[in-house]
């Protein structure tokens, strides 16, 4: 029989089901939508002529911008969780605060798909594109969280096992 996962463990695949429940379902519906879209017959856009320039350049800004935030943010969930001690509240509020930058990105995408299904333009499979690779750059790993945290990941392994005091007890 298997060992029970450890803390970090527990924490890391919650944290990566969550990361990639986004993706998926972000993907899904962008996929749906990309196959309607190289139909033999596909249906005309729901918007054309000049209302359909503007709502390009709207998405395409909104999706720029919230990219943009979803950055930016994640230097203040650094600070903020670093100015924390105890390794368990830091890894708490490092979740919660990485699932509002991800909350973010997954806005971009839905600007990309809903540019895409009133335009049927490509322009926003290329948005699209652009949102899953910077979902690529902020993939939660050991590293990262280690480094993000401000915890080594020596103490971080030990906290795992539970030789450190702020062991989750649940």
């Amino acid at each position: 029989m298997s060992e029970p996962y450890n803390n970090w463990e527990r924490f890391y695949h919650r944290f990566n089901l969550i990361f990639h429940g986004i993706i998926a379902g972000s993907l899904l519906p962008f996929a749906f939508v990309f196959l309607e879209t190289q139909k033999e017959f596909p249906d005309a856009p729901l918007i054309e002529g000049m209302e359909s320039m503007v709502i390009k350049m709207l998405l395409v800004v909104l999706a720029g911008v919230l990219i943009f935030l979803a950055q930016s943010y994640r230097k203040t969930v650094i600070s903020e969780v670093q100015a924390l001690s105890d390794i368990k509240e830091k890894l708490d509020l490092y979740l919660s605060k990485k699932l509002i930058q991800y909350g973010i990105l997954a806005g971009a995408a839905v600007a990309g798909l809903l540019g895409l299904y009133l335009t049927k333009d490509q322009l926003f499979s290329f948005v699209f594109v652009v949102v899953l690779f910077v979902f690529s750059l902020v993939r939660p790993t050991f590293d990262r969280v280690s480094a993000e945290i401000g915890v080594g990941s020596k103490d971080l392994q030990e906290w795992g096992r539970g030789s450190v005091e702020s062991d989750d007890k649940s």
